[in-house]
């Protein structure tokens, strides 16, 4: 005999059949009886997550093998918002619940995240939180992701929060994938605020057992290709990063005090000029560029220089 899972079962000589609810893996559906194991698993993993941001050192670690950085998450919060609004953060998970009001005048409300949690509910107050994030690199890409683990929002709009520090606008790119709120930026020399965005135009917003894993990535860092653009381009190098330019007609290139890093460019019918630290050694071979060559330099530990051309 084969065995069948039960789903419902009716009795002779009774009309009514009895059935029985299937039960959720997914954790979402009201009403259903959970999963003993996937309930499980979530419970182990929001565990081990808020452990983790518990300690410094772990969460350090972690980081740096995830190409994740730090945006202030370090200190533990708990306590209230506004008077209707109550947050709990453990290192880079943030738990919000309470509700506000919908804004006559249609402004957004933003939750700052990095240094010590604050809320702006209007234009003025966002545009005054103090204490920015400095320690990005300008002109870097940056992703801040908002990933919601469990609770719920209700209300017009909430997405992730990226605001030019003295302003209140948010910039970037916003999207939202599943149960991702992602913003990318580009980091600007004034410093940044990052956080929760909430747009309560048309109605409250609620935000029920709301659990997010909040992170901040260095796009622009995870890249070992830089396009460089321009003919008279002055760079920069970090370890591991190979520059690309076209045809300059002068270039500065500085490369990393440690690790390798590369650069290739395309020296024109005229040739084009090429400054380098003093520090750096060249092959004995090499007594500058030439006109209609295309160079690849490549420099260890900012002083060994190798070099490859080739003519256009």
């Amino acid at each position: 005999m084969a065995t069948k899972p039960l789903r419902s079962i009716k009795f002779p000589g009774l009309t009514d059949t009895y059935t029985i609810a299937a039960t959720d893996t997914t954790l979402s559906v009201a009403g259903d009886p959970a999963d003993a194991k996937a309930a499980g698993d979530a419970i182990a993993a929001v565990d081990a997550l808020a452990t983790a941001a518990d300690s410094k050192a772990t969460v350090a670690a972690a980081l740096a093998g995830e190409g994740l950085i730090d945006y202030g998450y370090g200190s533990e919060y708990d306590g209230d918002i506004t008077s209707t609004l109550t947050m709990t953060r453990r290192g880079m998970l943030v738990t919000l619940n309470g509700t506000v009001a919908r804004s006559s005048n249609g402004n957004p409300f933003m939750i700052r995240l990095n240094g010590t949690p604050a809320y702006g509910g209007t234009a003025q107050a966002i545009s005054a939180f103090t204490d920015p994030l400095m320690t990005l690199v300008t002109g870097h890409q940056y992703r801040f992701n908002m990933h919601r683990i469990s609770g719920s929002f209700s209300g017009d709009t909430m997405y992730a929060g990226a605001v030019k520090s003295g302003t209140y606008a948010n910039f970037g790119t916003h999207t939202e994938i599943g149960d991702d709120f992602l913003v990318d930026f580009t980091a600007p020399a004034e410093g940044v605020q990052v956080g929760v965005r909430v747009i309560r135009k048309d109605s409250t917003a609620t935000l029920t057992n709301l659990v997010l894993l909040c992170t901040l990535e260095d796009l622009t860092a995870q890249s070992d290709t830089v396009e460089v653009s321009g003919s008279t381009p002055t760079i920069t190098a970090e370890t591991g990063k190979r520059y690309i330019c076209g045809e300059v007609s002068e270039i500065s290139f500085t490369p990393s005090a440690s690790g390798l890093c590369e650069v290739r460019f395309t020296s024109g019918t005229t040739a084009a000029v090429l400054t380098l630290p003093q520090t750096v050694v060249m092959p004995d071979w090499w007594t500058g560029v030439e006109a209609g060559y295309t160079y690849e330099i490549s420099i260890a530990d900012g002083i060994y220089g190798a070099v490859m051309a080739w003519p256009t």
